[in-house]
């Protein structure tokens, strides 16, 4: 840690979001995945890989987006945090959406790969025209509520102060309490949408209320885990136990029927479980070998949010350039990440990074 700064947490928070460059073009090679263009030659492969990437990228980003949320409302009050925080997410989803998804959807259009209609808007499947902007939509939703939240997180940090002793019973006690409230949560929030199928439906800008809700809990785990020290040391000390419950839950499953009510309970406490511990793998292998100062990493933590806006359209123009060739699917998932990933990186550097408006725009950061 540097100046409470967790140094770890910008290069968790950078190679989560590039993952997305990986994941998409993944997409586009995978067996049973319908994207917005897929090569006919394609590999089971991919599909583990997209598999993979979904289960700890986006919890674990919404987690540490909650710790940041909650760091820079305690530095600077709720007005400085609105100031800085949401136009930095709000203009970039105008910027990309307008000026990048437009003209890329009426480009792919006009060589066959209709995947969306952009006019007339459709307000019913607007959800779709958003593509890999979805998440700051959820990001501006909680920033919006964070701060009503943050009076009730910060209890968390005077009952830590309270507490003298880290000796191992307090911690595992500590996890035990934090895990304990996010998996019941999680269960809560299933219960819930199994008695109110309507959570399921599609909103406008959030896919569905069930997701807002799914991806919350880890928000808030995060402004939980900032506020206390002992629950994020206990959390990083004792998440490996989670293992054991999504191993008991997969024991457990081979023994009842799935589709009886035990098995549906079983088979929830598994998929809350193996996220949950899916976020602490990834938390615990970034805090092991990244938790050092890296000019690197603080460059790639504002350079990432550029590549990720701007590599979804390069993705899809290079694995569409590449069809039809007689390379191996390999070498064309490789050649699809490294232009997606360096093309951006180049506009960030060269563009981004010296014209302020693109900066405001692109970055949405001001000089």
């Amino acid at each position: 840690m540097e100046n409470n700064r967790i140094l770890y947490m910008d290069p968790a928070r950078s190679i989560l979001m590039l993952l997305g460059v990986v994941l998409h073009a993944a997409n586009v090679y995978a067996v049973s995945t319908s994207w917005v263009v897929n090569d006919p030659d394609n590999h089971q492969a991919f599909d583990w890989i997209t598999a993979v990437i979904h289960e700890f990228r986006m919890p674990t980003f919404f987690l540490i987006s909650g710790f940041f949320c909650s760091l820079t409302l305690d530095r600077y009050g709720v007005a400085v945090f609105l100031q800085k925080r949401l136009p930095r997410i709000a203009l970039p989803i105008l910027a990309v959406w307008g000026f990048i998804i437009v003209p890329r959807v009426y480009m792919t259009n006009s060589l066959g790969y209709t995947d969306v209609t952009l006019w007339p808007i459709d307000w019913n499947s607007l959800w779709e025209n958003i593509y890999h902007l979805w998440f700051l939509f959820y990001i501006l939703l909680y920033f919006l509520v964070a701060p009503f939240l943050a009076p009730v997180i910060r209890l968390v940090h005077s009952i830590d102060r309270k507490l003298h002793s880290s000796n191992g019973l307090i911690k595992f006690c500590l996890f035990m309490g934090f895990s304990g409230l996010f998996l019941g949560g999680f269960l809560a929030l299933v219960m819930a949408a199994y008695l109110k199928p309507y959570l399921y439906e599609g909103l406008r800008f959030f896919g569905s209320l069930y997701h807002v809700l799914y991806y919350f809990l880890f928000f808030l785990a995060g402004m939980l885990l900032k506020e206390s020290v002992r629950v994020r040391a206990a959390f990083l000390t004792y998440g490996w136990l989670l293992w054991l419950l999504v191993f008991a839950a997969i024991l457990t499953l081979s023994e009842i029927n799935p589709h009886s009510f035990m098995g549906r309970a079983v088979t929830n406490v598994y998929g809350g479980a193996l996220a949950l511990a899916s976020v602490h793998l990834t938390l615990f292998i970034f805090s092991r070998f990244f938790d050092r100062p890296s000019k690197l990493w603080l460059y790639l933590s504002d350079a990432s949010y550029s590549v990720y806006l701007l590599h979804h359209g390069i993705v899809i123009l290079a694995a569409i350039g590449l069809m039809g060739t007689s390379l191996p699917v390999l070498i064309k998932f490789l050649i699809v990440c490294v232009t997606g990933f360096l093309v951006p990186l180049a506009l960030h550097e060269y563009l981004i990074l010296r014209i302020p408006v693109l900066r405001l725009l692109f970055n949405g950061r001001r000089v």
